[in-house]
């Protein structure tokens, strides 16, 4: 089975902390085709947590600084550096590489090619 890289993916992101402090916990079953964006934040808890889901980091300048896998059971997932946390559905950033960057314009994340790599600390 060939793994289809992603270029686009549609993210809801949170504005109020109730959303923000609940992200994907509210849902039965990871999301398919989207995911949940946390502008300026550098940790997300997996307490309550149904299914397992991918946390991709990014510095500031939009960056992939780590991408961590989530189990249910998992307290605390963090990225010291980090700006900004995406949550997805397990397996969804396995084609995804630290130092990769990415573009958000609206509600939209448009990953560059993974050719197109550069540096974390640059």
């Amino acid at each position: 089975m060939k793994t289809e890289v992603m270029k686009r993916l549609p993210v809801l992101i949170p504005r109020s902390l109730e959303t923000k402090i609940k992200g994907l916990l509210r849902y039965d079953k990871p999301p398919r085709g989207w995911g949940m964006l946390f502008l300026n934040v550098k940790e997300v808890h997996m307490i309550g947590m149904k299914f397992p889901i991918d946390v991709v980091f990014f510095d500031k300048k939009w960056i992939i600084r780590d991408i961590k896998k989530g189990q249910p059971g998992d307290r605390y997932i963090t990225c010291p550096g980090a700006s900004h946390t995406l949550e997805i559905a397990a397996g969804l950033a396995d084609t995804l590489k630290r130092g990769q960057r990415a573009q958000l314009h609206r509600n939209l994340l448009t990953f560059l090619q993974p050719g197109k790599i550069i540096s974390p600390t640059s």
